[in-house]
């Protein structure tokens, strides 16, 4: 078994603040999964036993603890990924959008009718 790289350390007031946002419930389920990871892994449990009692992948649990030593409670955050950059800035997505659309037939009052059929006010 590989040795640990990151230990999970938590202060008595960030495991309080991790019980007390299990307690709640109210945060999102991946916040709530990180913080049974840190908790489990502050109390010494591997990350093999960890990801089974959370039915989660070890690369999972590795990487909430680096996190955690990175960046403390912050860890529980998601992780925003910056993608990569646009293709076509405001004015040409505009124009894309706009040549897209089907041109209008002269009458028509809605777009949401069949054809053949005729929209009626019957509200």
């Amino acid at each position: 078994m590989p040795k640990k790289k990151y230990y999970v350390h938590l202060s008595a007031k960030e495991r309080m603040t991790l019980e007390q946002l299990l307690r709640r419930g109210k945060a999102g389920i991946r916040k709530l999964i990180r913080a049974r990871i840190l908790l489990q892994a502050h109390d010494g449990l591997s990350d093999e036993e960890i990801a089974i009692a959370l039915a989660v992948g070890t690369a999972t649990v590795r990487r909430t603890r680096q996190r955690f030593v990175e960046a403390h409670l912050g860890a529980l955050d998601e992780y925003i990924c910056p993608g990569a950059q646009r293709k076509l800035n405001a004015q040409q997505e505009a124009r894309v959008i706009t040549k897209g659309k089907p041109p209008a037939l002269p009458g028509d009052s809605s777009s949401l009718t069949a054809p053949g059929v005729e929209a009626t006010n019957s509200l």
